[in-house]
């Protein structure tokens, strides 16, 4: 059996420290003749095939809180479907279907092509995706040579489906090609490439792309606004214990909205006192961020395109009422053991753990550490075991 690109992997956890089971079934043929690592068993479930084009997997992976898994796909120059599977039965099903949902017609370029944000499940079981536009086709990209139209993009959608429900909804575009983009020159509309929802306080945070504004929607008053920032390419949005909506700007400082004073701040984020996109230097992309439970310490991994190099950070977000005192970030490294960084809220540092070579990058997560090999694009970890999506290609 061989693993597309179009593959959803279900492998069994790697702890830290702990050694990986031995190479067999599925991965053991591509077991190299001396391999830095041992393999992971994993099992692969094909997507279903009329939901994509290229066989890509993108950030829109999760959990439900039915213990089902919710994958996004991408069907460039179609449309763009939310898969539901059943781990227990191993079935699939489209539970969203973009067009359907948003009333859209047209194809080409200017359809919703990609769900390519990443999953995220409120509290009350609700999943938030937004939907972007694809590439242009050979076709459209010829006809655009020869000075002919092509479908404009009018822009991405947030939509929200409910599990317990099995109902969508669409809560309309953030940035669409509107008067207001044509006066400053714009010829699309701006798709979606995050959304992150604070229930809580009836709000939900937008990152549009390809020019990464942060955006509010208000869930009592149904309306979009800009906050201010512009961030880095494909970022996204975390929620901190004190209830702010923290993301990182396109010169990788801190930027942070806080909704009890309607106020969005920013701020530095050094590397042994030198900014953060000094260390990662020219080539950086990518910066992503999780955040701890209990809404106090985020972990960011950002990628340079430095050959092999992958570096993971972690810095202090908030600290509890009244508590100002310096707080210890605990990082594992490999071959150097464990070091301490003292963290300050106003402040923001961080310390590095880089990647080895071009055939798999180390990256400690809070919990774990994994291992990448081959092409994954993003997982997560579900009741001791690890679910990715692999990267296609156009």
């Amino acid at each position: 059996m061989r693993i597309t690109r179009r593959t959803l992997v279900q492998s069994t956890l790697v702890t830290a420290g702990a050694a990986a089971l031995a190479p067999r079934g599925v991965l053991a043929a591509q077991q190299p003749a001396k391999a830095p690592f041992r393999y992971v068993q994993a099992k692969a479930f094909h997507i279903p095939p009329e939901t994509t084009t290229e066989e890509s997997g993108y950030f829109s992976l999760c959990e439900g809180r039915n213990g089902k898994i919710y994958v996004g796909t991408a069907a460039y120059g179609r449309n763009s479907f939310l898969v539901e599977f059943d781990p227990a039965t191993e079935k699939m099903r489209i539970v969203l279907d973009t067009h359907k949902v948003v009333g859209q017609k047209t194809t080409g370029y200017a359809a919703q092509a990609k769900l390519h944000t990443r999953n995220v499940v409120g509290p009350s079981g609700k999943i938030y995706v937004g939907s972007k536009q694809g590439y242009l086709s050979q076709a459209e990209q010829a006809a655009r040579k020869r000075g002919q139209k092509v479908p404009v993009y009018e822009g991405g959608y947030v939509l929200v489906y409910d599990p317990a429900k099995d109902t969508t909804e669409n809560l309309g575009m953030p940035m669409p090609l509107d008067k207001k983009l044509r006066a400053a020159g714009r010829t699309e509309g701006e798709g979606v490439i995050d959304v992150t929802a604070d229930e809580r306080r009836g709000l939900i945070y937008v990152v549009t792309c390809e020019h990464q504004h942060w955006m509010l929607y208000d869930l009592r008053t149904s309306r979009y606004r800009e906050l201010g920032p512009i961030l880095r390419d494909q970022p996204n949005t975390i929620i901190d214990a004190l209830g702010r909506g923290t993301a990182i700007t396109a010169d990788y400082r801190v930027a942070r909205y806080d909704p009890a004073k309607d106020r969005v701040s920013i701020d530095p984020l050094l590397v042994a006192g030198k900014p953060f996109a000094e260390f990662l230097g020219a080539k950086r992309v990518h910066p992503d961020w999780r955040i701890t439970p209990d809404g106090q310490t985020a972990y960011q991994g950002a990628a340079s395109q430095e050959p092999g190099r992958l570096v993971a950070a972690a810095a202090r977000l908030s600290h509890a009422a009244g508590w100002h005192a310096d707080a210890a970030a605990r990082h594992h490294e490999p071959d150097r053991g464990t070091q301490r960084h003292h963290l300050r809220d106003d402040n923001l540092s961080i310390h590095p753990v880089e990647g080895r070579n071009g055939k798999g990058s180390t990256m400690n997560s809070p919990r774990r550490r994994v291992k990448c090999i081959a092409m994954p694009f993003h997982f997560i970890e579900v009741a001791r075991t690890i679910w990715l999506t692999t990267q296609g290609r156009r």
